[in-house]
């Protein structure tokens, strides 16, 4: 079977943007909007961030991945809403959460992505060392980044652009 022409926006950013949002509303509890995406194609703007997870997505159709990013204080945040017990700081126990967080977003993007006519296989995220960060997203690149605000603060979707 020959793999379709994905339309990067449609059939990739809207589910995963779509899944994030429902994730972070039933999981934590937060309304969450999400700004406009910025493509990336060399360095990144996300400058503050503590903690990061990312997934690879492979399918016939499309070949990249997904990475949740966070500044502590809202990753805290969101894992006390989600855990429903305070946080001050970022633990290695703790650390976990941002995978679990990233892993909801896939497996429901994932689905949307299905009911499209597109097939992602399963894959487990990973967590990015704090001072690998900065040497990820410019290896990611391109990449769009999708700003997302809660009440908790900003966290970011960055989300893998084929070149």
């Amino acid at each position: 079977m020959k793999p379709r022409k994905v339309d990067f926006e449609d059939d990739i950013l809207n589910p995963i943007i779509t899944a994030a949002l429902e994730t972070l509303k039933i999981q934590c509890q937060l309304d969450a909007k999400n700004e406009d995406p910025i493509l990336f194609s060399k360095m990144t703007k996300c400058q503050n961030i503590d903690i990061m997870s990312f997934i690879k997505m492979t399918g016939n159709e499309y070949q990249g991945g997904i990475g949740l990013c966070f500044p502590k204080q809202t990753f805290l945040k969101i894992t006390s809403c989600m855990l429903k017990e305070k946080f001050t700081d970022i633990t290695d126990e703790l650390k976990d959460a941002a995978c679990e967080i990233l892993n909801i977003i896939f497996g429901q993007a994932k689905n949307k992505m299905f009911e499209n006519g597109m097939t992602m296989e399963k894959a487990i995220p990973t967590l990015v060392g704090k001072n690998e960060i900065q040497e990820f997203q410019t290896k990611m690149a391109p990449y769009v980044e999708i700003p997302l605000k809660t009440t908790a603060g900003k966290l970011f979707l960055l989300v893998k652009k084929e070149s």
